[in-house]
């Protein structure tokens, strides 16, 4: 298992959820049917090491140090950036929030004091998001996001997805990125798992998700999203997902134009 299957490959973010997808059952409940990745995952990782290819976790739960883990044989130098991410509820305009994780890299050990980080579904403290609003501590508009605006905020909102967009490729600069979205923010302001599709990416580049719930996921940007079945979820009639095909598809419909446009200018 492992030779990249295309050395010329196009630059992509390869996104995905923890469990259920890259790991059998649920590590949260202590039903991980073992503590390592999928075979399906291993080659994928395998087949994209030595690529220009970003990876992005995003989960709901706090599985994702499992995750990293995991992943840390096959991308050394993983994660740059942890946030949490939620959306605001519809006011005519896509509003997107982030908040720094606990031991994340912009906002230090103790995480965003906006969120509750002691609750199973972390909740979000309105009255530190008003003042972190007050204190504009946030990129409030497309052009507005550089460095300055996100390294050591407590909250960072954007608002649009093109806005949201320039945050996520900023970070991916930096390397690979956790994301952990809002489930259930009790917060009006805020939208959780049963009200909109929650794990919202946009980048420059085409991105390919894996996931075992599609509906979670918008896509504010070129991408595919791809429904996993787990080897241990291949019965009744359901057939376990052939991660690697799924990666040639991609690159196939995807990336085929990046790749020729690159060539004809001279810059592959």
């Amino acid at each position: 298992v492992g030779a990249p299957r295309d050395s010329g490959a196009s630059r992509f973010v390869l996104a995905l959820d923890v469990n259920g997808t890259i790991i059998e059952g649920d590590s949260l409940k202590g039903l991980a049917v073992e503590r390592k990745l999928t075979q399906p995952t291993i080659e994928l990782l395998e087949a994209v090491r030595d690529q220009p290819v970003k990876v992005v976790f995003f989960t709901f739960g706090n599985d994702h140090p499992l995750a990293v883990e995991l992943a840390r044989e096959y991308r050394p130098a993983l994660v740059a950036h942890q946030f949490f991410i939620a959306r605001g509820k519809d006011d005519g305009r896509d509003e997107f929030w982030a908040f720094p994780l606990p031991k994340s890299r912009c906002g230090g050990d103790p995480g965003s004091t906006c969120v509750d980080w002691a609750q199973k579904n972390p909740s979000i403290k309105q009255e530190r998001v008003d003042l972190a609003m007050a204190l504009r501590a946030r990129a409030a508009s497309e052009g507005e996001v550089e460095d300055r605006h996100f390294r050591k905020a407590d909250a960072y909102c954007f608002w649009g997805a093109a806005a949201f967009q320039k945050f996520v490729d900023c970070l991916l600069e930096d390397g690979d990125i956790v994301f952990r979205a809002a489930y259930d923010p009790a917060n009006e302001r805020f939208c959780g798992r049963t009200c909109i599709p929650c794990k919202a990416m946009a980048a420059i580049v085409p991105i390919l998700v894996y996931d075992d719930n599609t509906q979670d996921w918008a896509l504010f940007s070129v991408g595919h999203v791809v429904h996993v079945v787990t080897p241990g979820n291949a019965k009744d009639g359901r057939i376990a997902t052939d991660f690697l095909a799924e990666l040639d598809r991609f690159r196939t419909t995807y990336l085929r134009d990046e790749r020729e446009a690159a060539t004809a200018t001279g810059t592959d």
